[in-house]
């Protein structure tokens, strides 16, 4: 399946791209298409949006 995925706020200001296409397995998971982002991007994406491999609590908050 094609998933597009688009950032807004600091990490659009960030990263490269402001939205990636990826294509991920049938039943890939969240944290599938995360990993596949990190793979992607790169480690801006990762040291931005993840400590270890959980989301930064103030990447959560609306």
């Amino acid at each position: 399946m094609t998933v597009e995925v688009e950032f807004f706020a600091t990490l659009r200001l960030k990263l490269p791209k402001a939205t990636y296409r990826l294509e991920m397995p049938d039943g890939s998971t969240v944290g599938d298409l995360m990993g596949a982002l990190v793979q992607v991007v790169g480690e801006d994406f990762r040291s931005e949006l993840f400590r270890g491999m959980r989301f930064s609590p103030e990447q959560l908050s609306l």
